[in-house]
């Protein structure tokens, strides 16, 4: 969903998952269409470290930003 050009779906990376779970949903609403990975679609093993350096640093330089890393913290609840 877009409303006044902010998206609130995001985006996911399948980087390395057992593809066998993704035969149960239809993502997205789509039916048919095939569930890939990073690593079938370039036949080697992906790291999550990799890609997370590498979409950072896209993502920067796209929007413009610095992305830095937070922590959550634990006492968010009453």
């Amino acid at each position: 969903k877009i409303s006044r050009g902010v998206t609130t779906h995001g985006f996911a990376l399948n980087i390395n998952p057992d593809l066998t779970y993704f035969k149960h949903i239809v993502p997205c609403g789509m039916p048919n269409v095939p569930i890939t990975s990073m690593s079938v679609l370039l036949r080697r093993p992906i790291e999550l470290k990799e890609v997370a350096e590498t979409t950072i640093k896209h993502f920067n330089q796209i929007f413009e930003v610095e992305l830095q890393r937070t922590s959550i913290s634990k006492s968010y609840g009453p």
